[in-house]
């Protein structure tokens, strides 16, 4: 991607694409390979201002010739480019980019202590960047990376340049100065690092020159000077009270006033780096990124955020050290108990041993002292103290132009030039047994560390593995939690503890003299955030503690009650107790687990009460919202948004269940969802919510007959048939007891469904018929198209399978038209099985790749386990024996993940197809594969049923 775009495989070479579009795309996806990119984000980007189909037709178009490029091979579909109908990435398995490498050596740099390593890596950096980024292609954000790798492989050069004369190789840094600045003649710290290069090779006449050289670019360019900082540079190389040569010749020269020829050394050392009494685990990445921030010379303020305890001040020492190895003199303040801004200056003043007195002329001789050193002040635990800290730290940079400061704080400065960096928790490990797999994740690297301080002989084994990973989730990476939860190592287990965490705050605390203050204990730790919010602030955070997952700013501004809502979460995201996310509805709020339970504790002491019905209301309407748009072209968003909202309304149910006053308000909310988890598979949580729900109501309320068609849809879709017909069976009573006829009509639709899954075709057949009958003097479009869904089922079932296809096709085309999605992917499996069983393989395997796409846009986990055993069944037929049985295996495991019973008949033709494919590979390979499949991720299920299907297709 530097230079001109071209792709590589093997020896196979591609720099000539057939369109600059598809240039484009690969571009737009190498970039950022792993992350998925929406279509309608390609189309607007590629395409802009054209009909939406037409964008997305041509989109097809060049994914599909950008796929013969990446995949030629039928072995490697989907392997490279992985697209479903909503979204499109490459796998970052699949490929590397020089753009990869170029960054990784420089990562790689900055990890390195040895000199002549860290010397090799950027050069292998350097020769990664053969040109500017993409520079035959043209758009906004092609030109914004463009300018980002320029400026970062200048800021390679010039750490490049310094490395080389750290080693005297002042011939090799040389060449590489004057590299830097034929690629960006007008970057003056370039100009001015070459002149020091011609200044180390004794050669003063020539650091001239390259002076008059800046100067005259400079001149004709934008009409201005080289910087004082330049003159000043060039001062020192030429000797005392030098003159400069003027910009023109009739300009008289400039002489350099009072300056000194080189700069005046500290009279006292800075006040020492605090020394850490325990090794800093998994920041290695974090300190090399930090010190490249402050080696550039650009950024002279950056601000370590992040909530309490993630370990801001143990970084900021890690960051000062690397900086004063490097020879860099450097001052670091802790304003732990400073109550006054203006104090910083004399704490610094103090420090660099500056005469206190006269007091009013402290400032003066602070930056007199300051103004010739390139020193890194390191101000910890500024929050406190804002926002007057942050004029003081603003005046400092002003009035020392080669001072650079790095601050903590759990909230933003506000001072111009200030670069956030955000301190992250530690990765945490995914739950295993094997020791191997975890022991070096950092989270469980620091917990093991601060465990056998406490507990020397404690060893992580196969038996305590899953415990200390799952310990290490449970306390999110955060290491105050973790330091504190080892400490407890030598008479808790880490099972215990991890028990013992629904009471966090009583657990997480200091047991010896280790932790003081604010690291005492997590809630000390938080205490000192909350605190200093604002009273209305801090009512705000606690009833936001009720949320039990994200939230958005609508649903933050009606369970708090609060018409100020943004205003107040732009104040808790400042201050690191809230953390944002992007989602396609728009930014999404949320919380750590630990900040959560502790707006929960705070939530107790503001009418927890008032705000438990808020919440329950509005995930309510909510519910009821998403009854009418689960039903139509909206599906998969919804899915997605009731997806990320799943905890938030299983938290609404249990408030609706203890309120005595509303119980039908519960049933409602119920009767309103229940669509989300027969969608979604989850058919057990729902039975049990509406089980619980309708209870609670008498026998003659006007929900019941919908609760029942609810738990018989629920109990059909887990394969209890005996229940799901006693459930129909009340619900039709009750229908024709009130007169209801299209009741009627939807409840014999349901029994005909369940009497084919059950086997009885002939009762099946005859619901069915009245079921019509009803629905065509109803005129109900939707009806009829459903039911004749089930006729097309029922026949396929009796083996009429031309009358079968014509009520699929009739079924397919109303679906298409009225935009349902859900209907029409399970009249798509009908329409693949009746295609599959009279041999027409290729349309079994277009019909059956169109109701995947459908699945995996609408989250339809039940239906996709059955497109998966579809797609199995199909792979037996086209001879992928392997394949069928990782798909038969992964259809089980989703049906059995969510406790669905399928029939009989269907029992018994999996044995038979299992039969066929020991037949093909024997019985130790289909052993094999099947135990493959029932591991495979649903991701990867999917990719491996795309791929069958596109090559049957």
């Amino acid at each position: 991607m530097f230079g001109r775009l071209s792709a590589q495989r093997g020896e196979r070479s591609v720099t000539n694409f057939r369109t600059e579009k598809t240039a484009m795309l690969l571009a737009c996806l190498a970039q950022e390979p792993d992350r998925a990119i929406r279509r309608d984000e390609l189309v607007e980007q590629l395409w802009p201002g054209q009909p939406q189909d037409v964008a997305h037709n041509r989109l097809r178009v060049v994914l599909s010739y950008l796929r013969s490029i990446l995949e030629p091979e039928p072995e490697d579909r989907g392997n490279v480019l992985l697209a479903d109908r909503r979204e499109v990435r490459l796998s970052t398995s699949a490929l590397t980019t020089d753009i990869a490498e170029f960054e990784a050596s420089l990562l790689r740099a900055d990890r390195m202590s040895d000199e002549p390593a860290r010397i090799e890596a950027l050069e292998a950096a350097i020769t990664q960047y053969q040109a500017e980024f993409l520079h035959t292609l043209d758009a906004f954000w092609i030109t914004a990376e463009r300018l980002r790798l320029k400026d970062t492989y200048q800021l390679a050069l010039r750490r490049l340049i310094q490395a080389l004369l750290s080693q005297g190789q002042n011939a090799s840094a040389l060449m590489v100065a004057q590299k830097a600045v034929k690629a960006d003649p007008y970057r003056e710290e370039t100009h001015r690092l070459l002149m020091l290069v011609y200044g180390k090779m004794g050669r003063p006449t020539a650091a001239l020159r390259q002076y008059e050289e800046l100067e005259r670019l400079l001149d004709s360019r934008t009409g201005s000077s080289p910087s004082t900082e330049t003159r000043d540079a060039l001062a020192r190389l030429s000797g005392p009270e030098p003159e400069l040569p003027a910009r023109n010749p009739g300009r008289p020269r400039i002489p350099v006033q009072g300056r000194k020829p080189q700069h005046v050394p500290l009279k006292t050392p800075p006040l020492p780096i605090p020394a850490p009494l325990s090794i800093l685990i998994g920041r290695e990445d974090a300190i090399s990124q930090i010190v490249a921030m402050l080696e550039t010379p650009e950024t002279r303020l950056v601000n370590l955020m992040g909530v309490g305890g993630v370990g801001k001040t143990r970084l900021a020492i890690a960051v000062a050290e690397k900086i004063r190895g490097k020879g860099r003199p450097v001052c670091f303040l802790s304003l732990v108990g400073v109550e006054n801004a203006e104090d910083i200056s004399l704490r610094l003043a103090a420090a660099l041993h500056v005469p206190l007195r006269p007091r009013p002329n402290i400032w003066d001789r602070l930056v007199e002292t300051l103004a010739d050193h390139a020193m890194l002040l390191v101000l910890d635990n500024v929050e406190h103290l804002l926002p007057q800290a942050a004029l003081v730290v603003r005046k400092l940079l002003e009035s020392c132009p080669s001072l650079s400061c790095l601050a903590t704080s759990r909230q933003r400065l506000g001072v111009a030039g200030e670069y956030p960096y955000t301190v992250r928790p530690l990765v945490t490990p995914a739950p295993s047994n094997d020791p191997d797999k975890v022991v070096e994740v950092p989270s469980v690297r620091l917990w093991l560390d601060r465990a056998r301080a406490a507990s020397p002989g404690f060893q992580l084994t196969a038996s305590n593995c899953r415990d200390v990973a799952l310990l290490c989730r449970m306390l999110e990476g955060i290491p105050l939690a973790l330091e504190l939860a080892a400490a407890w190592a030598d008479v808790l287990s880490p099972k215990q503890v991890a028990a013992r965490l629904t009471a966090r705050f009583d657990v997480l605390v200091g047991r010896d003299h280790r932790f003081e203050g604010r690291h005492a204990s997590l809630r000390a730790a938080l205490d000192g955030s909350y605190d200093r919010l604002a009273p209305a602030v801090q009512r705000f955070f606690a009833r936001l503690g009720r949320f039990r997952s994200g939230w958005t700013l609508e649903a933050a501004e009606a369970v708090c009650h609060e018409p100020a809502a943004l205003h107040y979460l732009a104040q808790l995201v400042e201050r690191s107790l809230v953390t944002t996310e992007e989602t396609e509805e728009g930014l999404r709020y949320g919380f750590l687990m630990t900040v959560r339970d502790y707006a929960r504790l705070k939530l107790m002491d503001h009418d927890p009460e008032e705000t438990d019905r808020a919440y329950f209301d509005y995930f309510s309407a909510l519910a009821d919202e998403a009854s009418v748009a689960l039903k139509s072209s909206e599906s998969g968003v919804w899915m997605q948004r009731l997806k990320r909202e799943e905890e938030n309304v299983r938290a609404a149910l249990a408030l609706g269940l203890e309120d005595t006053v509303r119980p039908a308000r519960l049933l409602q909310m119920c009767v309103s969802i229940y669509r989300y988890w027969y969608i979604d598979g989850d058919v057990a949580q729902g039975r049990r919510w509406l089980t619980a729900a309708l209870a609670l109501v008498s026998d003659d309320s006007p929900l019941r007959p919908k609760a029942l068609t609810a738990l018989g849809n629920l109990a059909y879709a887990q394969g209890d048939a005996v229940a799901s017909e006693a459930y129909y069976t009340e619900c039709l009573d009750l229908y024709k007891r009130m007169g209801d006829v299209r009741g009627v009509a939807t409840t014999l639709g349901n029994l005909a469904n369940l009497n084919r899954f059950t086997g009885q075709l002939p009762q099946a057949q005859s619901f069915a018929i009245e079921c019509l009958n009803i629905l065509q003097r109803l005129d109900d479009v939707h009806g009829v198209a459903m039911i004749s869904g089930n006729l097309a089922a029922i026949a396929r079932k009796r083996g009429d399978y031309t009358v079968a296809l014509d009520y699929s096709e009739q079924a397919v085309k109303q679906f298409r038209k009225l935009e349902d999605p859900g209907n029409l992917a399970i009249a798509l499996t009908n329409m693949s099985s009746i295609a599959r069983r009279l041999g027409r393989f290729e349309e079994s395997a277009a019909h059956l790749a169109e109701c995947l796409d459908l699945c995996v846009e609408r989250g339809a986990r039940r239906d996709l386990g059955i497109v998966f055993t579809c797609t199995g069944i199909l792979n037996i037929h086209m001879g992928a024996h392997a394949a069928a049985a990782q798909l038969l295996a992964a259809g089980e495991e989703m049906c059995r993940r969510l406790e669905i019973t399928p029939p009989q008949d269907s029992r018994e033709r999996l044995e038979g197809d299992l039969g066929v494919i020991r037949s093909a590979i024997g019985d130790d390979c289909l052993k094999r594969e099947w135990l493959c499949g029932t591991q495979l991720t649903e991701e990867a299920a999917i990719s491996i049923a795309k791929s069958c299907l596109d090559q049957a297709a």
